[in-house]
């Protein structure tokens, strides 16, 4: 079976070698909020985040050990909450996101490992994005996310392949 997120991991590792990033990681919202909570990853920014369960239909082709599904990163770095989108662009899009953005493409696309498919890649910039929990009076909200990031949402289908397929 192969694990996307081991494949990601091990096509982005010269990436983070070169210190392009901070940390990378996966889950679901509640694993982001869990990770966030632990003070190490508090200041390792930008991120890469895979999200997890793959949506759609993830096919395994178990004669070629290929994987065909659908991959959702978030990109993200720390931002300030008060920055009017002109200088968010400057100080976060133009000097982190999108850089990390085309080294992230350039290497999967030099990858035997990750395939995109039709050389498509949808991307969604999302300035100050964070996430807040403000509950009800029934259920009042336990913990705020109090990071707010600037982040860009990509999305491709592509094709993993195991390491082990070339050996």
């Amino acid at each position: 079976m192969i694990s996307p997120e081991n494949v990601i991991k091990e096509v982005i590792q010269p990436l983070k070698d070169e210190g392009k990033f901070g940390f990378y990681h996966y889950g679901n919202e509640y694993e982001l909020k869990r990770l966030f909570n632990n003070q190490k990853y508090q200041t390792k920014y930008p991120f890469i985040w895979l999200v997890l369960p793959l949506e759609g239909n993830p096919s395994d082709d178990i004669q070629k050990n290929l994987l065909d599904c659908r991959i959702k990163l978030i990109l993200a770095t720390n931002t300030n909450k008060s920055w009017l989108n002109d200088k968010r662009n400057i100080e976060t899009y133009d000097k982190v996101l999108n850089p990390l953005y085309d080294d992230l493409i350039s290497t999967f696309t030099k990858s035997l490992q990750v395939v995109i498919k039709d050389n498509e890649v949808n991307v969604l910039k999302v300035p100050n994005y964070h996430q807040e929990e403000d509950g009800t009076r029934s259920n009042p909200a336990k913990h705020k996310v109090n990071y707010y990031w600037d982040v860009l949402k990509v999305e491709f289908d592509a094709i993993l392949r195991n390491n082990c397929n070339f050996k």
